[in-house]
């Protein structure tokens, strides 16, 4: 009998182990996979961000060249 309870709790101690290495496991890959996400995410806003800054570096030259096109032509 005392065996058999030995036996049945070194099982339940196994179980846990298991549980708590899977839960851990999945804890680290899911914390992987965030940062990845995470890292891909702040390229995408950078590449969007210098993007948006070519743009309207383009646009403020354009404005610029129209002013003194404006001023020129208003001489």
């Amino acid at each position: 009998m005392k065996r058999q309870l030995l036996q049945a709790f070194t099982g339940i101690l196994e179980i846990q182990y298991y549980t708590e290495e899977f839960a851990l496991n999945y804890g680290m890959a899911t914390t992987k996979t965030f940062e990845g996400t995470k890292k891909k995410l702040r390229e995408e806003m950078y590449q969007k961000y210098v993007a948006d800054f070519e743009r309207l570096s383009n646009m403020d030259s354009q404005i610029k060249s129209l002013e003194s096109q404006n001023i020129l032509l208003g001489s």
